[in-house]
């Protein structure tokens, strides 16, 4: 075989694995920009697509993804991407994307979205793997109608990575990730209305390996919020580090699985930091043997007795950046 059918072949074997772990094929852009105007279509890297809808321009998202939809009949539907940033919009509607399927979906400085619609990714959802929300007002659904974040993401069957910041949201809601079959990494930072989550949560997550919440105003975490089946493989969980959080034994019961939990705090982060409240973090302690915690509180508190219950556990269950013991 010549070097130039070698070349061909190896290019061609290159798509074909990159077909086979992304699930996405390689989407063409349409021929005529103006069929998805004022969205654009742009190349992500050599072999993928990706479509962007930005800034402060009228957008008409059903129509145009209709548009598109009907321009790639007989073609592949499929783009590793859509980066919608459109200013103006105030509310992602059911079927928001037609049939155009994305592994990624992000959500960024749309500063007007306020909701979001439970099947606003419907067409996509056996797709994607990551969906950032991110500087976007988004706000709860309240159980009033299907404007709710949290219903779409459950809908989306192989959904690895979900993060939100800088949203209205003020409560992870009961059940809101609860099951769901492939969730890997959650995240949530910069949510400073967020106050509560939910009972159940983040149960029988069997995939689950990160979970953060910070620069938040959690005050209440309900039953079970973290629950898992037993299971060796560790997870983590990131939280704001505060002397004055008082959480209930029933937040940390069910978990069997090993946990690493991150007490932190930020530049941004309201609270004072200064010694891990044995009232909240005793329970979570007690659950597994193999449960950890995690801090970093400033030098000066090291010796504070009032972190001596951690200090002299036994197993060692207390980590801190800053202090050795």
């Amino acid at each position: 075989m010549s070097s130039t059918a070698d070349t061909i072949l190896g290019y061609n074997i290159l798509i074909l694995l990159a077909v086979v772990t992304t699930g996405i094929l390689a989407g063409e852009c349409p021929s005529d920009p103006k069929i998805l105007a004022p969205c654009e279509c742009k190349p992500f890297n050599e072999t993928f697509n990706y479509i962007n809808c930005a800034e402060y321009v009228e957008l008409d998202v059903l129509g145009v993804f209709k548009n598109l939809s009907k321009a790639l009949e007989g073609k592949t539907k499929q783009f590793y991407q859509i980066r919608f940033s459109n200013k103006l919009i105030e509310y992602l509607p059911a079927n928001a994307f037609a049939d155009i399927e994305f592994q990624e979906v992000y959500v960024s400085f749309a500063s007007r979205m306020t909701r979001f619609h439970a099947n606003a990714l419907n067409g996509t959802r056996n797709t994607v793997t990551k969906l950032i929300v991110e500087r976007s007002p988004i706000e709860d659904n309240n159980g009033t109608d299907d404007n709710d974040l949290f219903k779409a993401v459950r809908q989306l069957t192989r959904l690895k990575q979900f993060e939100l910041s800088w949203s209205h949201v003020t409560e992870i809601p009961a059940g809101a990730f609860q099951s769901h079959p492939t969730l890997e990494r959650l995240k949530f930072y910069d949510n400073l209305q967020m106050i509560k989550v939910g009972q159940q949560a983040f149960s029988q997550l069997k995939n689950l390996f990160y979970i953060s919440i910070e620069t938040s105003d959690i005050n209440a975490i309900s039953g079970e919020a973290f629950s898992q089946e037993s299971d060796e493989r560790e997870f983590i969980v990131r939280l704001d580090g505060n002397d004055k959080a008082v959480f209930p034994p029933e937040a940390f019961q069910a978990i069997k699985r090993p946990v690493n939990l991150h007490l932190t705090k930020d530049d941004l982060s309201p609270y004072d930091f200064h010694y891990i409240p044995e009232s909240t973090y005793k329970p979570f302690l007690d659950q597994h043997p193999k449960h950890r915690i995690f801090s970093t509180l400033g030098s000066g508190d090291c010796s504070d007795k009032r972190n001596d219950w951690l200090r002299n556990r036994n197993p060692k269950q207390w980590f801190d950046e800053n202090c050795s013991y």
